[in-house]
């Protein structure tokens, strides 16, 4: 139940990342190191994730073969499985909310995406240091019941680009009705900084990630589109008829606690 449901929330948290951020005129690109230990779902070691930005689409190859793009222009997000060459897809503007959904049920969702930003939190502190040679300063940050470190620099080239992203992105979550309630930006602006290093704690594991490159350079449309070949799978909500929910039961949460002492 906590894969499933931290699948069905991954894009919600992809577009925070993206307004976090805050269109820009040169593309972005940036890898970083992630270290996995005990993540339940996930292989322990290290990986390379790789990142890509642009004025109107991303690109975030994961490490383990798994490419998430969204493309803003279509509104449309695809998760892509380079093994077994599949892909999926989900409509940002219907993201959350599915055609077919009964209009009380709707309206439960709806409780239940503001429920969930209401648990997001950022608390700056005075702690600062030097990773990777860029003078950073710590954020504390609570999304879902998980607990996560943000160290954060101003000093990091690409970080003018980056904070220009969420801005020209924010006209693309309006056309979603779920998404348009929010205050993504506002709470985002209190993370002021390139994420460096973080660290977040998943049940009785983490997960860590640390910055090694940052290019500034045009990058190739074909990085933001579905590779010839690919063969489209229906999402697990079009499989389950949409996501419907009983109407005599409420959204359950099985997020587990976060690890104490963080």
């Amino acid at each position: 139940m906590f894969h499933r449901q931290w699948r069905v929330s991954a894009p919600l948290v992809v577009l925070i990342v993206l307004f976090a951020a805050s269109t820009a005129f040169c593309d972005l690109s940036w890898e970083s190191e992630k270290v996995t230990d005990n993540v339940p779902g996930q292989e322990d070691g290290t990986t390379i994730q790789k990142n890509y930005y642009t004025s109107h689409a991303s690109r975030v190859e994961m490490g383990d073969g798994t490419v998430m793009i969204m493309d803003f222009q279509k509104m449309m997000m695809y998760r892509l499985n380079a093994q077994e060459r599949t892909y999926s897809e989900v409509n940002l503007s219907e993201m959350g909310v599915p055609r077919d959904v009964p209009a009380e049920d709707r309206e439960r969702m709806k409780k239940m995406m503001g429920d969930l930003m209401m648990s997001f939190s950022v608390t700056p502190t005075d702690e600062t240091k030097t990773i990777e040679g860029y003078k950073c300063r710590k954020y504390l940050v609570s999304f879902m019941r998980v607990n996560s470190e943000y160290w954060l620099s101003k000093d990091v080239n690409g970080y003018d680009e980056l904070k220009k992203i969420g801005a020209g992105l924010s006209k693309y979550y309006r056309q979603n009705p779920m998404l348009q309630q929010l205050d993504i930006t506002g709470m985002m602006d209190k993370l002021d900084g390139f994420p460096v290093m973080t660290k977040t704690e998943i049940m009785e594991g983490s997960m860590t990630t640390v910055l090694k490159k940052v290019d500034v350079k045009t990058l190739s449309p074909d990085l933001f589109t579905v590779p010839a070949g690919y063969t489209l799978q229906k999402a697990e909500s079009q499989q389950q008829g949409q996501g419907r929910m009983p109407p005599s039961q409420p959204p359950q949460s099985s997020q587990p606690q976060p690890r104490r002492g963080y």
